[in-house]
């Protein structure tokens, strides 16, 4: 029997939920991370990802901390995108920055 340790909690910081069967429905977790604006202003976003497995023996491959890896993913993503823009435009275009971290990324998260 394989056992994953994924992470837990709105910042993913404890790493000791024992996982020994896949539920392959859809998913949701929630989610809260701190980012900054062009100009320097410190954010707390919170939100909710809804996700799935769709290649479960490639997330057994390559992943011991599912929920942390896709996490820390989109974390990035929003990170990055946020850095780009002053408060005032994140303000008016949250929504546009959202799809953009999911319609730009490339990679099989």
């Amino acid at each position: 029997m394989v056992s994953l340790l994924w992470s837990r909690g709105r910042r993913r910081e404890r790493r000791d939920l024992r996982i020994t069967k896949i539920d392959l429905r859809p998913m949701y977790m929630s989610f809260e991370f701190n980012c900054r604006t062009n100009d320097n202003v410190e954010l707390v976003l919170e939100g909710s990802f809804f996700w799935e497995v769709v290649d479960l023996p490639a997330m057994m491959k390559f992943t011991n901390d599912t929920t942390g890896d896709i996490c820390n993913h989109a974390r990035s993503r929003f990170i990055e995108l946020v850095s780009q823009v002053t408060l005032q435009e994140f303000m008016t275009q949250f929504n546009k920055i959202a799809q953009r971290v999911h319609e730009q990324d490339e990679s099989n998260f």
